[in-house]
């Protein structure tokens, strides 16, 4: 148990100094998409077992952005497994005067569509190069922040492949390339058709997601494409 205690105390003790970078790292990403100040933080759930190893490691640590987690303590005798001594929670507080709770617990959708592409923007920094698939990640999120979400999905895509199911016209006005996925019926079977939109077939399709092909719309779809390319000039849809 000596050598089984002293891997899972070296391995919590790692996980507790990657938290405070990775908080801090999410707190600036959760900043970008308009969710400053929600108060993340990590917390560290230790079980008891009185046949675990003896780890010097308290019964529950909370570490937060720029704060170094406490030294090790008395040891006392925890549960392990093949994932180690910990269980992990993310903590959040989006509302000014309330204390922290877990992500799951306080989060609408919306909020918890951008934490997640917020994780997964901050994790793929550091990774290699790879295809990114989110299916609705804008899910409970629309206007202002949709284009949040779009710019932080232009920024993941310069170093991945990024494939994004969405609804949203903000969000799809900032893809390299649009696809539109119908499904079509003739009565006796049904099948889905995935045609590629570019030029001002592109434009009448957002123009579509935002409630109509009228010309206001047409106009506003013209100007999410515009804002959404002006992020980066290198960067010009198909066909436009």
């Amino acid at each position: 148990l000596a050598t089984l205690a002293d891997s899972a105390t070296r391995l919590s003790l790692a996980r507790r100094e990657a938290a405070v970078t990775l908080v801090q790292k999410l707190d600036g990403e959760l900043q970008r998409l308009g969710m400053g100040g929600a108060g993340l933080a990590v917390g560290f759930v230790c079980d008891d077992d009185a046949e675990g190893p003896a780890v010097p490691l308290p019964d529950y640590e909370l570490v937060t952005a720029g704060v170094a987690p406490g030294e090790a303590g008395e040891p006392y005798a925890r549960a392990v497994s093949e994932a180690g001594v910990d269980r992990v929670e993310f903590l959040a507080s989006f509302n000014q005067g309330e204390a922290r709770r877990p992500l799951a617990a306080v989060s609408s959708g919306g909020e918890t569509s951008r934490f997640l592409l917020a994780l997964t923007t901050v994790l793929g920094a550091s990774a290699e190069p790879r295809i990114v698939v989110l299916d609705e990640v804008d899910e409970g999120v629309g206007g202002r922040a949709g284009a949040l979400v779009g710019e932080a999905l232009s920024r993941l895509a310069e170093r991945h492949q990024v494939l994004c199911v969405t609804h949203l016209p903000q969000v799809a006005a900032f893809g390299a390339r649009h696809f539109v996925v119908r499904k079509l019926s003739d009565g006796s079977r049904t099948w889905s058709e995935v045609r590629e939109v570019t030029g001002e077939d592109r434009v009448i399709e957002l123009a579509s997601m935002l409630g109509g092909v009228g010309e206001a719309n047409l106009g506003a779809a013209r100007e999410l494409i515009a804002a959404a390319f002006a992020e980066d000039g290198a960067r010009l849809p198909a066909g436009g």
